[in-house]
């Protein structure tokens, strides 16, 4: 299934719009609130020492760490390439120690920031500056570095996001280091620049399939056959 139905298109502008008007009057919507009570009972039962997480702000929501969690948990050996370090880092590393994921490699461009997540973790945190490319015509940053392997998963939540084309540099990276099966987790993917980088993927891969998972924020899940359980995650 390519390209976002009308309906998945309205829900995400729905998410969008309903959520900034909550998150400006100081409110949570139920939905976070319900995917941060399933990620938490679910590492509760797991035994997986989780470190102490933080959805707030721009941190990685409910939603994320939710999907996160249960990928590994229902695809163990995963390796994944994670654009943008945070509260993600710490939990994919924590997935990384207890067997759930193969190996982890973070991309990030703010040198300290790097810095500061990777003294937390015991994966590679690299810090990679950013460089403009030109994806599809379109002139964009990029993180400026080489990759020597190819990745079952790629999670795009950096860098900071942008009004247009959001993080399309990722597409870069991903059209060379991706494996023939995979799974692409899109952070933020209720917003406008981050779903035309979306749709644009879909028009690359245009026999995956995708789903959304919708909460504080929304993320994007676009996949390969071999993972077609991930539908059920929403």
């Amino acid at each position: 299934m390519a390209q976002f139905t009308e309906t998945e298109r309205r829900r995400l502008e729905a998410v969008y719009r309903r959520n900034r008007e909550r998150w400006a009057e100081g409110e949570l919507p139920v939905s976070e609130l319900y995917h941060l009570e399933l990620f938490n009972a679910a590492v509760a039962r797991s035994g997986i020492a989780v470190p102490p997480l933080f959805p707030v702000g721009s941190a990685a929501n409910a939603g994320l760490l939710y999907v996160l969690f249960r990928l590994a948990w229902e695809f163990p050996g995963l390796s994944v390439l994670e654009l943008g370090a945070g509260q993600s880092s710490l939990l994919l590393d924590a997935l990384r120690v207890a067997g759930r994921v193969s190996a982890v490699t973070t991309l990030e461009h703010d040198a300290d920031w790097a810095a500061r997540i990777g003294a937390r973790v015991g994966h590679e945190v690299r810090h990679a500056a950013l460089c403009p490319v030109e994806v599809a015509g379109i002139v964009t940053p990029a993180y400026a570095t080489a990759l020597d392997r190819q990745f079952d998963c790629v999670i795009v939540d950096g860098p900071i996001g942008t009004p247009t084309h959001s993080r399309l540099g990722a597409l870069a990276l991903i059209e060379h280091h991706l494996a023939d099966d995979f799974v692409l987790v899109f952070d933020d993917a209720e917003r406008p620049g981050e779903r035309q980088t979306i749709e644009r993927c879909l028009d690359l891969y245009p026999k995956a399939r995708h789903v959304c998972v919708h909460a504080m924020k929304s993320q994007c899940l676009v996949f390969t056959e071999k993972f077609a359980a991930l539908a059920s995650f929403a």
